[in-house]
């Protein structure tokens, strides 16, 4: 069984109220951007402050990589140690992120049984067997889903399983760490390893140092805001659409790190990221991000609803599907016997692997050890 006094120091000892109103930030300018994306009479590829708001997905990848690393960093900084232990780890993040999302899958396919069902799908979204067990199974080949939004889901979790490793790379040589950002973010794209995987690692791996400059403050960040208003201007004057709608260039990215530093070291900022009401909408943002967008289908499609109401419509039914949904599989109870269910089986896996595995293997696979 995992150590469960173990598994609480490795977390922060408060939850970060700012963090949550950036939440809140990323899935409105998501939730607006999908009003755009399925309004017949707007186009999603015509440059504009709403339905660029799609770039919300950039800074939620920047918040994961903060959130991922904060409190292994933080511990890390305290007591000179950068304990890490790769099955609860993994433990903790496949009870946190399946859960809701597979009760949101199991949802939209009843509704697709309906004869509304149309109502609820979007562009170049689609309902069917092989749809459901592509998203159960968190694939995303040839991109089938029955709600667009799930799309960004595959892309973490396999993010996810890197992770560690980032992390180890990131405190053993932070100049390789950065030479790795640097060329993903402007060498990748010119070649033919480019992918969505790889457009959004870099944001991903700019969380990380945005969590160790929250903790460390180094005399950078005091620039950050000049940073946030260069690259916001920056993309805002380049915006590049593709076919998909989804505006291309590294400025929104590199704008969301700036945000997330401005915001760890401005206590204004802080204290207006805290509000109650960016609060409750971060603090539901993964279920907002969840449904959101059938929702605001519903509302555009059925009832004809303009920009506003609509996306308060799928916002507030964000809001209600955390209340019943989310907000149980996050009780403590209910969370720690699932955790404790899933580290076993992993442990299981692990030293069945290992069972099986050479002196040299098994050293290797101990990634824990190698933090100590």
């Amino acid at each position: 069984m995992p150590n469960m006094q173990y598994m609480q120091d490795q977390e922060p000892k408060q939850r970060l109220g700012y963090m949550d109103g950036l939440r809140a930030i990323a899935v409105i300018s998501v939730a607006i951007s999908h009003f755009d994306r399925h309004t017949p009479d707007i186009n999603p590829l015509k440059p504009s402050l709403f339905n660029a708001g799609i770039h919300g997905v950039d800074l939620f990848f920047v918040i994961s990589g903060f959130c991922l690393a904060y409190p292994y960093l933080l511990n890390l900084r305290n007591s000179k140690m950068l304990n890490f232990c790769l099955p609860i780890f993994y433990a903790k993040r496949i009870v946190r992120i399946l859960p809701p999302y597979y009760v949101a899958i199991v949802i939209l396919s009843c509704i697709a049984v309906l004869p509304i069902n149309s109502l609820f799908l979007g562009v170049g979204e689609t309902t069917g067997l092989r749809t459901i067990l592509n998203e159960f199974a968190l694939t995303d080949y040839k991109g089938l889903f029955q709600n667009g939004s799930f799309w960004t889901l595959a892309i973490e979790f396999r993010w996810y399983l890197l992770f560690p490793l980032f992390l180890i790379l990131y405190e053993k040589s932070s100049r390789y760490f950065y030479v790795l950002l640097i060329g993903i973010l402007f060498y990748i794209p010119l070649t033919r390893a480019s992918n969505v995987d790889m457009m959004f690692l870099p944001y991903f791996l700019s969380g990380i140092i945005a969590a160790d400059a929250s903790i460390t403050r180094p005399r950078w960040t005091k620039f950050s805001w000049i940073g946030f208003l260069i690259s916001m201007y920056l993309a805002i004057t380049t915006q590049l659409p593709n076919p998909e709608g989804y505006f291309l260039g590294p400025f929104w990215g590199i704008a969301s790190f700036c945000l997330v530093i401005c915001a760890g070291r401005y206590q204004l900022l802080q204290r207006l990221l805290s509000l109650p009401g960016l609060k409750l909408v971060g603090i539901a943002s993964y279920s907002i991000y969840l449904i959101h967008e059938p929702i605001i289908i519903f509302c555009i499609q059925a009832l004809h609803f303009s920009r506003i109401p609509a996306v308060l419509t799928g916002v507030t039914g964000g809001i209600v599907y955390w209340y019943l949904v989310e907000r149980i599989f996050l009780s403590n109870p209910l969370r720690g016997k699932m955790i404790d269910s899933v580290y076993s089986c992993l442990e299981r896996l692990n030293q069945g692997m290992q069972s099986n595995a050479t002196p040299r293997t098994r050293a290797s696979s101990q990634i824990d050890l190698l933090l100590e």
